[in-house]
């Protein structure tokens, strides 16, 4: 039934069936008029307006009943994604054309929900295929930006790699056009690649891409080119490299462009384009300042050999001097002027020149004898000459042009150079020589430097034996002081002898120490001897002795200089030293004999009250100790009570004969001596003892701070001093303010420390002998590294530690010669 029908019986029944069934009712009982009746519509209206409350409820339930809540479940199920769910249409006979709206709709929602599930589940499908394409396309994305990630990654690599290439060609091309030298390379064709350094523009002034090399060398010489070409070409096609060495022997090793020498190298190279190619690279450098800078050298060297032999062969030379004047004025004149035959004259001559010429080169006075060459060539042209006349022609002609002012002019010209030199009282006088002798010591010092070593050691020898005296001329004064000071003193003195034997030396280098020994002769004279009373009471003779032996022992200058006086007492001397504050008494315990002997040449020790009580030495002998560590020697001292006291002075020596190489052991005495000399007088560090290390397998062990310093010359090497990081910030603590940072308390430290080594090894320099050749010293180089080491495995090296009161420190010498020579072979130096 339809719902429209149910509707219209439900008003039907509720709307007419109460009205007709009240008029009936009215009308069968004629109630219209009565009271009741009214009473009666009343309720009658009353209760269809309640029927009509009711009834939509009803009607709901009649109608809908269960459906609306079915539906509301089925949209829920459907809302919750449950696509199996139906709703009952209630049609018993399945005729679609009898169902109401209400089943029409439950049906057509159960057909929404098949359809809904049908395509739910195709949906899902796409969803799924969807998901599964998204995921691809996700890992494709993340493929691509890994991808595009390592493309950046190899682009970015790629222009660093672009960019460190142009660096180093950039550095390459800058290192080739600062080299100093022109570097180009050509290949068969001869012509010169288009690339070339800067130098080669210098050298040949103008642009020399794909210039003919041989034409490059030899411009306007074919024949030269031609050699060139044809070399070249056979150093391109031979494959036996001995062979091909030879060729590129016959190369020319220099070029004359103008008036510029140019250095020629040669090096086969393969070519970067072509595997099994060649190329030939040319390495040009521009040694016309080395040549000219040679032929100076070369013209010193004569001129310094010419000086030589003109001082130690003076009488020589004076009469080569007269004789070649009388020869220029005299004789030369006479030959001319002889009634011999022109061909006699030109022979006489000629063995005159000859003879001057061998003179001349004997002096080496090189370019007086280079002249006269010339002339004796000259002659030599006449004497084949067969006709008479045109000789004496000849003859004639020639010394007009080399005339005898001419002559004479040129061994004028050799008295300049050395009048220069050697000062204008040099040829004052014929029968002495005079020449400052600063002027000599100068000559020495060229000599060292320009001068082959063996023609040096020669020569130096005969110029020290000019500038040279016995030590004994220096203490000649001293016996006669001595004896006049014994008799201000009242006391009785036999003569001072010197004894020993003559030792040579530089009077400038041993001047002010021999001037300091006078302190030593009077206090011999004022507080070693006794007076006369005194020496008899002790059972001497009355006359008191001091003797001064002088010797030349292993090198060095010995001088010792006795008295046989009352000798030192320890006692006195330690309690004059504690008075003086020249030592605590704590420092004095355990001293040994010689190093209680040792306070009296302290700076603070003497004074006139007390020295008389102590009967012994003091005054001025601190600036003896000065003087003898100024020249790098050493003081012992020697004293028995009641039988005297010997003052042994030990120098270094500076010897007539030059030294055949350089001594490293005095070199490594001085620097220890230096060591403790400098550590004493500027920081009162005392040495206590110095002790040589074994150096296994060549490591130097290093302390917290060390510092190296480089030598050249004589002996290339290296001088390391380490020490402890304390013992470094004792060094500094003068300059260390309070509240400094510790990064600049450690640079403090370290540049201090730097300035203490370049100090002991700059004086030890300056104690070397002049006799050495000359040695240069480096900047120092200073290094913190804790627990480190340095190993020099082809190195000579010999280890020291040197033990003082505030810490050890390590003094290392590395010779570096021997390390050269296996890098480089026996002949070169230095690394």
């Amino acid at each position: 039934m339809q719902i429209r029908s149910k509707l219209m019986v439900v008003v039907f029944f509720f709307g007419f069936m109460p009205l007709v069934s009240l008029f009936w009712f009215v009308g069968r009982t004629g109630l219209e008029a009565h009271n009741g009746f009214q009473y009666a519509m009343t309720m009658t209206l009353i209760g269809t307006i309640l029927v009509g409350l009711f009834t939509p409820g009803l009607v709901k339930r009649w109608i809908f009943g269960s459906k609306l809540e079915n539906m509301q479940q089925f949209c829920q199920a459907v809302k919750e994604g449950r696509y199996d769910v139906h709703l009952p249409v209630g049609n018993s006979t399945n005729d679609q054309q009898d169902e109401n709206e209400w089943q029409v709709l439950m049906r057509h929602m159960n057909w929404m929900a098949h359809c809904i599930k049908v395509n739910a589940a195709d949906l899902q499908q796409a969803v799924d295929h969807l998901r599964e394409s998204q995921q691809e396309i996700r890992q494709q994305r993340d493929e691509l930006k890994q991808a595009q990630v390592r493309q950046l990654a190899v682009q970015a690599q790629l222009e660093r790699k672009t960019q460190d290439l142009s660096e180093v060609v950039g550095k390459i091309r800058n290192l080739l056009d600062n080299a100093g030298q022109g570097f180009l390379t050509f290949a068969g064709d001869l012509k010169v690649a288009g690339e070339y350094s800067a130098e080669c523009v210098m050298l040949f002034n103008r642009e020399i891409g794909g210039e003919f090399v041989p034409a490059l060398f030899y411009p306007g010489d074919e024949q030269q080119q031609n050699f060139l070409k044809a070399l070249f070409n056979k150093i391109f096609k031979e494959e036996d490299t001995f062979l091909r060495d030879n060729y590129i022997s016959l190369l020319p090793e220099e070029i004359l462009l103008g008036d510029t020498y140019i250095k020629a190298a040669y090096k086969l190279i393969q070519s970067p384009l072509e595997p099994y190619g060649r190329q030939i690279l040319l390495i040009l450098t521009d040694v016309t300042e080395q040549r000219c800078m040679a032929e100076q050298i070369e013209q010193e060297r004569n001129i310094l050999s010419m000086v030589v032999h003109a001082v130690t062969g003076y009488h020589e030379f004076s009469k080569a001097r007269q004789d070649y004047g009388a020869f220029c004025r005299e004789e030369l004149p006479a030959m001319l002027a002889s009634s011999r035959t022109a061909a006699e004259r030109v022979d006489m001559i000629f063995r005159a020149v000859h003879t001057w010429k061998g003179i001349f080169a004997q002096l080496d006075m090189q370019t007086l004898a280079a002249r006269l060459h010339e002339l004796e060539s000259q002659l030599e042209k006449l004497r084949n000459l067969l006709e008479d006349d045109l000789a004496e022609f000849e003859l004639t002609r020639l010394f007009t042009r080399y005339s005898q002012l001419v002559l004479y002019g040129w061994l004028e010209d050799e008295i300049r150079l050395l009048t220069n030199v050697l000062g204008e009282r040099f040829f004052q006088e014929e029968d002495k020589i005079i020449i400052e002798a600063g002027r000599l010591k100068q000559l020495e010092e060229r000599v060292l430097q320009i001068l082959p070593a063996g023609q040096a050691k020669r020569l130096l020898s005969e110029l020290r034996r000019l500038r040279y005296k016995p030590f004994t001329d220096l203490l000649q004064r001293y016996p006669e002081y001595t004896l006049s000071l014994a008799e201000r003193y009242d006391k009785l003195l036999r003569p001072v002898i010197i004894q020993g034997q003559p030792v040579w030396l530089d009077p400038d280098r041993y001047y002010d120490f021999a001037k300091t020994l006078i302190h030593v002769f009077r206090n011999a004279v004022a507080h070693g001897l006794e007076t006369p009373e005194e020496r008899l009471a002790m059972g001497k003779e009355e006359w008191g002795r001091i003797s001064c032996s002088i010797r030349e022992e292993d090198g060095r200058l010995v001088v010792a200089i006795s008295d046989d006086g009352r000798g030192m007492d320890e006692l006195a001397i330690k309690e004059v030293a504690i008075q003086k504050g020249v030592a605590r008494p704590e420092q004095l315990q355990g001293l040994s004999r010689e190093e209680t002997l040792r306070l009296v040449l302290a700076d603070r020790f003497s004074s006139a009250a007390t020295v008389d009580e102590l009967a012994g030495r003091g005054v001025g002998l601190s600036a003896v100790l000065e003087e003898v560590n100024r020249l790098g020697g050493q003081i012992h001292i020697v004293s028995e009570e009641k039988k005297g006291t010997t003052f042994t002075f030990v120098l270094p020596l500076e010897p007539l004969e030059p030294p055949e190489g350089f001594d490293v052991a005095f070199f490594a005495e001085q620097l220890q001596h230096q060591t403790g000399r400098y550590l004493s007088e500027e920081y009162r560090i005392q040495v206590e003892a110095v002790q040589e290390l074994a150096a296994e397998c060549n490591m130097i062990p290093m302390q917290e701070l060390s510092s190296f310093i480089d030598f050249q010359g004589a002996w290339p090497g290296r001088v390391m001093f380490s020490s402890s990081a304390g013992f470094a910030r004792q060094l500094a603590g003068d300059f260390l303010p309070d509240g400094m940072a510790a990064e600049e308390q450690q640079m403090l430290v370290e540049s201090v420390f730097s300035e203490v080594c370049n100090t002991i090894a700059g004086n030890t320099l300056q104690l070397l002998p002049g006799g050495q050749v000359p040695l240069s010293m480096g900047t120092p180089v200073t290094i913190w590294a804790e627990g480190a080491s340095a190993k020099y495995a082809a190195a000579a090296v010999r280890l020291w530690q040197i033990r003082t009161d505030a810490g050890p420190i390590a003094l290392s010498l590395i010779s570096l010669a021997k390390e050269r020579e296996d890098a480089y072979g026996a002949s070169t130096g230095g690394r």
